[in-house]
């Protein structure tokens, strides 16, 4: 695999320079778009007056019955958190303009590195075509890929990395809806391939025993498996049910241990006849993003041929026949589940509505 020289990556560059990169791509819908700052601001000044309306309903008497109040109160209190969770954000959306600079020195920075190194780059692409789980969700929209960089490397490896993001709200009216990061880098197999997912245990969270982590699908638990050594101290593998073997024929002891060296930084997902590796963020950190670029290019130079010479000769032994190159049905996509937590938070719910609707008819 040929060096590339990463110095457009790490070199000042003056502001004429960037502002010739944003004027070139100006066509391509680039820059990112102010949310509304009018909106915004009405939205924050709506918001401190509900705060300040739930505030006064809560503490000033009222002819209201007591158990009528003690009803409504836990309601109450959860909208004022609800507003002040929401006014924050606002704010912060509001005065984010690190971001937006931080991506115009980036825009230029690799677009130089793709036109030095022989590369392809698109500035912003929409609805990327991707089939990744981050990619999928039926409750995301504004699906964007920005400073897309692709190529082939190696005469053989055909690879895409980029930033990625998305919302997500009830419905698209909603201001509230969240915002979603992923720095990825997916790289192309010449098989089709059984859906596995690799959850790096770095970026996890355990609550009390649970453990969270920042991919988008909850996984069913009984698709995990246990690898030899320590590898289970930094990933856990998933894999469709009866699909044992195959995982361990792709995740062979050498290829666990680069990725212990190399990769327990993001989570690994193979899905049809692809790779990808994600790494969720959400703060821009101009260096932390040229750093993902050097990690992407590290992988697939450490490990990019070996994953594509260790899966070039799989074949699912359900179909019985390797030239059609496809998985049988059950090895396609992992199965999700609903979490036991989410089950119980609706049920209580539920019951809180009836109850409270009820009391309610009986109180006046």
């Amino acid at each position: 695999m040929k060096q590339l020289d990463f110095s457009p990556l790490y070199t000042p560059m003056s502001e004429s320079e960037v502002q010739w990169f944003r004027q070139y791509y100006q066509n391509f819908n680039v820059e990112r778009k102010p949310e509304g700052v009018l909106i915004q601001v009405l939205s924050i000044l709506f918001t401190i007056f509900m705060i300040g309306s739930g505030i006064i309903t809560l503490f000033v008497p009222t002819s209201d019955s007591v158990a009528t109040r003690i009803l409504i109160a836990p309601m109450q209190i959860l909208v004022i958190v609800s507003f002040v969770i929401f006014i924050v954000y606002q704010f912060r959306r509001l005065v984010d303009t690190k971001r937006a600079t931080g991506e115009r020195y980036m825009l230029a920075a690799l677009s130089k590195f793709a036109g030095l190194n022989q590369l392809d780059f698109m500035p912003y692409v929409e609805n990327p075509d991707n089939s990744g789980v981050i990619f999928n969700q039926e409750w995301a929209y504004d699906k964007i890929s920005r400073n897309v960089l692709f190529g082939t490397l190696g005469g053989k490896l055909n690879f895409q990395m980029g930033w990625y993001e998305h919302k997500d709200a009830e419905n698209r009216a909603e201001s509230s809806g969240g915002d979603h990061y992923w720095r990825y880098l997916r790289i192309d197999m010449n098989r089709n391939l059984p859906h596995i997912i690799l959850d790096s245990t770095v970026d996890n969270v355990n609550i009390l025993g649970k453990v969270f982590n920042n991919l988008p699908d909850d996984i069913d638990p009984d698709q995990r498996l246990s690898l030899e050594g320590n590898f289970n101290d930094y990933f856990t593998l998933y894999a469709p049910k009866d699909y044992e073997r195959d995982a361990f024929y792709i995740f062979t002891p050498d290829l666990m241990a680069l990725l212990i060296d190399g990769a327990t930084w993001c989570d690994v997902e193979i899905v049809d006849n692809q790779i990808y590796f994600y790494s969720a963020y959400h703060k821009f950190d101009y260096a932390k993003e040229m750093e993902f670029v050097w990690k992407a290019f590290h992988i697939m130079n450490i490990m990019g041929a070996k994953l594509y010479n260790q899966t070039d000769y799989y074949a699912d032994e359900r179909i019985g026949n390797r030239q059609l190159d496809i998985v049988a049905d059950q090895g396609k996509r992992l199965k999700n589940y609903v979490p036991l937590v989410s089950t119980i938070v609706a049920v209580l719910a539920t019951i809180y509505f009836i109850v409270f609707h009820v009391a309610v008819l009986f109180v006046r």
